[in-house]
């Protein structure tokens, strides 16, 4: 009986595709538009400030971890231990989604040419905690994805994205280093995003094909090359 387990198990690893292509969607502001802001206490204060965007969070984040001399990808952990008080409450639920359309487009060319040529991985990876896990699940459902269209969705609370990415990659990288990854899309709407997983391509020169796409409404600009839908 074990022995046709075994050989079962060595089918089925034998047949595996290889994965080849990384298709990486953030969602706020990428797959769709949500209503979503950060309250922030600051110390010592009962009042607090709305922050309504990805990108004011980044600014506000960025000069209070500058005033206060603490770094790191995400400086919100050191800011807490200052006493910010940071509400991300209505990031535990999709509230009022804009679908973007461009991008689904996307998604749907790329889910349905792995089911034709299974060689890719696609992932949603956002900064929301775990909690908003199920409501993004259930919204992609709404959309007419179904869950096993993706390989993950990840949330990374605030986490940086680049070592998230590193990390899948090992996964695909035998002990002498060789990787099985020739490919890897990213899109995403924060500067700060795209600036962390640019340095991959330093990183990881044998991987001639790395696009870091920047997600604006209505339009997708691809850092130093033009967008293209050709090689999903």
């Amino acid at each position: 009986m074990m022995k046709l387990i075994l050989e079962r198990w060595r089918k089925f690893t034998s047949e595996a595709p290889v994965i080849k292509k990384l298709r990486l969607f953030d969602f706020d502001e990428t797959i769709a538009y949500t209503q979503a802001n950060v309250r922030v206490t600051p110390p010592g204060s009962t009042e607090q400030i709305t922050l309504e965007d990805q990108k004011e969070f980044d600014v506000y984040a960025k000069e209070k971890a500058a005033e206060h001399g603490v770094g790191g990808y995400d400086p919100i952990p050191a800011l807490e231990e200052l006493g910010y008080k940071f509400d991300f409450s209505d990031f535990s639920v999709v509230r009022s989604p804009e679908e973007n359309k461009m991008i689904t487009d996307i998604i749907g060319y790329v889910v349905d040419a792995n089911k034709k040529d299974p060689v890719r991985e696609i992932y949603v990876i956002t900064a929301r905690r775990n909690v908003a896990k199920g409501p993004i699940e259930n919204y992609l459902r709404d959309l007419g994805f179904s869950p096993t269209d993706f390989t993950d969705i990840i949330t990374l609370q605030g986490a940086s994205k680049r070592e998230k990415i590193e990390e899948i990659i090992a996964k695909h990288t035998d002990k002498s280093g060789e990787t099985t990854i020739e490919s890897i899309h990213f899109f995403d709407d924060s500067k700060k995003n795209l600036e962390d997983v640019r340095q991959i391509k330093e990183l990881y020169p044998q991987i001639k094909d790395i696009q870091i796409k920047q997600v604006v409404r209505g339009d997708i600009h691809t850092i130093k090359e033009q967008p293209s839908l050709t090689n999903r």
